[in-house]
């Protein structure tokens, strides 16, 4: 039996659809912006000039609805577009970025969908990077997201459990070297403790 593909624009149509059918509900609650950014190069070689120009736009439309004092409930959608031309040629795109479904505890925290999954700020730490390839170069920090379900209990030591299984990649993650199937699921766990000199973790993924 053929393995089931995820459809990205799919999802993204659907989460969009629920964004605004629980914005009519309260439209309070409903967020639109975005993040737009330029960039420009110029290079003289053998009396001709060389330029290039590219423009960036990350529109996001998020959604939160308050169960009550301690639970919240949240929606986002993010799109990826970009035109770039070098006066002679002209090239555009647009990707669905980031769709996430999310429920957030006391001390707890549920998140569906096409999403980003780190351990921490740092750029250049493997151990911190399982599933993201962040540039240190780059100022906006972009990174492919992966489609999955995690689950995060923070306890009150400061002792941190993550859970997650994740379908539907194919292309290697964070520094992967090989691709994953796509019909088939995967597993992983994270336990952080702290200790008088920071912390200690052990993570397992299959």
């Amino acid at each position: 039996m053929p393995g089931y593909h995820v459809n990205k624009m799919d999802t993204a149509l659907v989460l969009i659809a629920v964004l605004m059918l629980l914005g009519r509900v309260n439209a309070q609650n409903l967020e639109f912006k975005g993040q737009l950014s330029g960039w420009g190069t110029g290079t003289r070689l053998q009396d001709k000039w060389e330029k290039d120009l590219g423009l960036r736009y990350i529109p996001q439309l998020s959604y939160s609805y308050n169960l009550n004092e301690d639970h919240l409930l949240n929606a986002e959608v993010l799109l990826n577009s970009y035109f770039a031309t070098d006066i002679n040629s002209s090239t555009y795109n647009a990707k669905l970025y980031r769709a996430i479904l999310r429920y957030t505890g006391p001390q707890s925290e549920i998140q569906a969908g096409l999403q980003k999954i780190n351990f921490g700020p740092a750029q250049l730490l493997r151990a911190l990077m399982w599933f993201d390839s962040v540039d240190p170069r780059d100022p906006l920090k972009l990174t492919e997201g992966v489609y999955g379900l995690r689950y995060k209990y923070s306890f009150m030591d400061n002792s941190i459990l993550w859970l997650w299984a994740l379908y539907g990649n194919k292309s290697p993650k964070g520094f992967e070297a090989f691709q994953s199937r796509r019909d088939v699921p995967e597993f992983g766990g994270r336990v952080q403790l702290p200790v008088p000199l920071g912390e200690v973790a052990a993570t397992i993924h299959s």
